[in-house]
């Protein structure tokens, strides 16, 4: 009887030995994945904002109480759109600047007739300032991956 306990004690501290590794094991398998996780989403917020590209195509000047019209196209690889799916804005993404000061607008679809918050591929977009601008001289848009500049 006295040669058991010993077996059993060493079965037992097996047994225990084998839990905590097992619990390592997922411990540090389920961190690794949360940080690949992470990684994936900061790489590919990134390269959308490395991709974000537009080209200021034509800059209508108001006249006497109009506002000033940017038509903007996207030449970049991805649809520019806002992440915030409860009131998605163009605003957030691309910040227009006329004389070197930020202006408020609206994002129209290209005729103007009503407003867009995404530019996909290859369209073009209306910009309106929300105030009447007379003159300007040079207007300039930001994006996450570049800025466009033109000439009133």
């Amino acid at each position: 009887m006295k040669g058991i306990t010993p077996v059993i004690s060493t079965i037992l501290l097996l047994l225990i030995t084998v839990s905590l590794i097992g619990a390592v094991y997922m411990f540090f398998i389920s961190q690794t994945e949360l940080t690949t996780k992470g990684v994936e989403e900061g790489t590919q917020n990134t390269l959308n904002a490395l991709n974000t590209k537009i080209r200021i195509v034509f800059v209508e000047p108001g006249s006497s109480g109009e506002p000033l019209k940017i038509y903007v196209r996207n030449t970049g690889t991805v649809t520019i759109r806002d992440s915030d799916t409860t009131a998605p804005s163009l605003d957030r993404i691309l910040t227009v600047f006329v004389d070197g000061v930020p202006k408020d607008g609206s994002w129209l679809d290209s005729s103007g007739s009503s407003e867009t918050n995404e530019i996909t591929v290859g369209s073009t977009v209306l910009f309106q300032t929300d105030e009447d601008i007379d003159s300007c001289e040079a207007v300039k848009i930001d994006t996450p991956g570049q800025s466009a500049a033109a000439t009133c």
